[in-house]
């Protein structure tokens, strides 16, 4: 998972990334997962929607916008977007432990939030 989030500081390596194939992420934001392992998790999933949004990755209506089927990408900003957000807004505003993870929920929140409008 560290490797994971230092690859997504790099805005270069989130569209590579997102093509990726994804299995579920229901599991990411789970309030019942270890602080630390939540943290990084939250962190990953924020940096990879904070570098998607503003690379113009994450919405889908984008004109000449291409998801392809199964990946990270439409995993994240498709299939379990209201999922992941309802997570990612749960944590922000109930989380009673590191508010780090409640910023990094906030950044999440923020970006899908967003796709919602």
């Amino acid at each position: 998972m560290r490797l994971l989030i230092n690859l997504v500081c790099n805005q270069e390596m989130i569209p590579p990334l997102l093509s990726t194939p994804s299995p579920s992420l229901s599991f990411l934001l789970n309030p019942t997962t270890p602080e630390e392992e939540l943290l990084r998790s939250s962190t990953l999933l924020a940096n990879i929607c904070v570098t998607s949004s503003r690379l113009n990755l994450s919405h889908p209506a984008t004109e000449g916008f291409l998801m392809e089927p199964g990946t990270l990408q439409e995993q994240i900003f498709i299939n379990q977007s209201s999922l992941i957000l309802n997570q990612a807004v749960q944590l922000r505003d109930s989380w009673q432990g590191s508010t780090d993870i409640k910023f990094q929920a906030s950044k999440i929140a923020a970006v899908l939030g967003g796709l919602h409008v």
